[in-house]
């Protein structure tokens, strides 16, 4: 039996595979909606608060951001954010759907950084305890190889499909 592993050796764990728990970058931005001819005969404006019919506002009516979010999440003008600098009003830029162009101003840019161990424990420990769980098997494998004197080739066996019904 293969018990969970204890929080030492899930940090150890983590330490050792830091690369495979990385967060991608992530962006903060004001974006805004507005239908093509409002877009269209808008220009740029100067302040993002002269969007703010078009965006989300916090109680006093200021332009709200975006949580922290990867590229994914900003949909068709994802590629537009994460190659702009912060600060910058952008657009009017095509959605992808008729009838609403799309401004955005990057407000945060939090870089590619490892996870949290917190944040993801759980994954550690299944992650640790598989590979200690792997780590049995060869060792029992090995073991019972060398006390039989009988070496086991799965190859022979790899391409086999039981459910097909001819060997």
């Amino acid at each position: 039996t293969v018990g969970a592993p204890d929080s030492t050796e899930i940090m150890a764990w983590y330490e050792s595979n830091r690369d495979t728990y990385m967060v991608p970058e992530r962006r903060s931005a004001l974006v805004a909606y507005l239908p093509v001819e409002v877009a269209d005969s808008m220009g740029t404006p100067e302040s993002f608060d002269e969007l703010s019919a078009w965006t989300l506002v916090d109680d006093a009516g200021s332009p709200a951001p975006t949580q922290a979010q990867p590229a994914e999440a900003f949909g068709a003008i994802a590629d537009a954010v994460f190659s702009q600098s912060p600060g910058v009003i952008c657009g009017p830029l095509d959605m992808g759907v008729s009838g609403a162009k799309a401004y955005f101003q990057v407000v945060e840019i939090l870089p590619e950084q490892p996870a949290e161990p917190s944040e993801i424990w759980g994954v550690l420990s299944d992650d640790c305890r598989a590979v200690r769980i792997q780590g049995a098997f060869d060792a029992f494998m090995e073991e019972l190889g060398a006390g039989i004197g009988v070496e086991i080739d799965t190859s022979a066996v790899e391409n086999v499909d039981p459910w097909s019904g001819s060997y």
